[in-house]
């Protein structure tokens, strides 16, 4: 392509030679004028060679455009292929980061209120959750890195069927407003979440269950992993509704 265009600017500049040269031998002098500097040379020319002067300059000058266009286009290609390698190179090293933590457990440490009930249940228990007649309790969240290093848990849920329930976010991305009111503290080194303040799970609606499923209803992604952990989670809340609606039919006072 680079050599053509050599090719096509020498013919635009040699051919022009010879008539020019029969201009400048056998015509009158022209009223075509070049004057001044050119490169701290002084010129002055006239008639067909100061024709062909201007013609030399124009032609430069379209050269300059074209390898210059050239050489921008060859400036963005290779920024282009920099920025695809440091792209490729992010992603080899989410590759690698997770082949080196494809799979962490997060401890979570915190109390719950009131503790001497029977029954509390914990999402994200796997069968390692120990709670204590105190109310205090530790978990372990298995965490599986997708692409680069496997994240700790963005939520909790504490439940009992008889006093009620408490839903605490864990996301630092936001941050939000649970991680303060509750204290929270992460430790990544550790992999240890730490819920400092008690989670009261004392609610004015009863048969939390109930109140657990309808709030799950309204988050797919949520109501997914709580079927894993317990599949029979909403049937027991369904069965558990059924039950307090007749409850409220046989207790409903009868107008006379």
């Amino acid at each position: 392509m680079i050599d053509n265009f050599y090719l096509a600017l020498a013919a635009i500049l040699l051919l022009p030679l010879i008539p020019a040269y029969i201009i400048y031998k056998f015509l009158p002098e022209s009223e075509t004028n070049v004057e001044g500097p050119y490169k701290k040379l002084n010129l002055k020319l006239k008639g067909a060679f100061a024709g062909y002067f201007l013609l030399v300059l124009l032609s430069l000058g379209l050269q300059y455009v074209v390898m210059t266009s050239k050489e921008g286009k060859k400036i963005e290609q290779l920024m282009q292929s920099i920025n695809d390698s440091s792209q490729l190179m992010q992603t080899y090293r989410s590759q690698l980061e997770a082949g080196k933590n494809p799979v962490i457990d997060w401890k979570i440490k915190g109390i719950v209120s009131p503790g001497e009930k029977e029954g509390t249940r914990f999402f994200f228990d796997d069968g390692t959750t120990s709670k204590n007649p105190d109310g205090s309790f530790e978990l372990i969240k298995r965490s599986i890195a997708a692409q680069g290093k496997a994240n700790p848990p963005k939520w909790i849920c504490v439940y009992n069927p008889v006093t009620g329930y408490q839903v605490i976010s864990l996301n630092r991305e936001l941050p939000h407003p649970d991680i303060a009111a509750y204290n929270v503290s992460f430790n990544d080194e550790l992999h240890e979440i730490l819920i400092r303040k008690a989670i009261d799970i004392n609610s004015a609606v009863k048969d939390s269950i109930v109140a657990v499923a309808g709030f799950l209803e309204k988050n797919p992604e949520l109501k997914a992993k709580v079927s894993q952990v317990d599949p029979n989670f909403f049937i027991k809340a369904e069965n558990t509704k059924k039950i307090r609606d007749r409850n409220k039919l046989v207790h409903m006072p009868v107008r006379q």
